[in-house]
């Protein structure tokens, strides 16, 4: 992978992890080591893998070769953007944002939503994640709604005042 060539997005429009169409993957393929690395880069440094990495992570039991596949885009796609990461400057103001969002029915095969969220400080992320929604909601309106409430808009006061521009 050192030598290969760099994608520019994570993962291609419209892939889905679909269990039937292909052959199962072999078990000494490193498929959880890398989502495991992966899940590591995330943690630390890069939270555009966010989401990309709980979907991979909804196949960890089982994955085929077209999983494995995906996988190594990522991996193309980090070899074109090393430049990318979290750089925290103190000369900021220290304003806290957070930003959500969410689609609606991507994952077809359970028709649930997937939520994204992202909280700042100083204009840099402090915390960031994306899950998949408990519920399967009935409109765009309901799924964007439940993910304000993963994100803690409606729970958490601090993150009300931070959200209170717009709600």
């Amino acid at each position: 992978m050192i030598n290969a060539h760099y994608v520019s997005t994570l993962m291609e429009r419209g892939e889905f992890l679909d269990q039937t169409f292909s052959n199962k993957l072999d078990k000494n393929v490193p498929y959880r080591e890398a989502i495991g690395s992966l899940l590591y880069l995330e943690t630390v440094s890069r939270p555009d893998l966010t989401f990309t990495i709980n979907y991979f992570s909804q196949v960890l039991e089982e994955p085929t070769i077209k999983h494995w596949n995906m996988v190594k885009r990522v991996l193309r796609y980090l070899r074109g953007t090393t430049e990318l990461g979290i750089l925290y400057d103190s000369s900021s103001d220290g304003e806290l944002e957070a930003f959500s969002d969410a689609d609606y029915v991507e994952d077809v095969s359970t028709r649930h939503s997937t939520s994204g969220m992202i909280f700042k400080y100083c204009g840099e992320a402090i915390a960031w994640s994306s899950l998949k929604q408990r519920c399967v909601a009935w409109s765009t309106t309901e799924t964007e709604f439940v993910c304000l409430e993963q994100a803690g808009y409606i729970k958490d006061p601090v993150c009300c005042r931070a959200g209170a521009g717009w709600l």
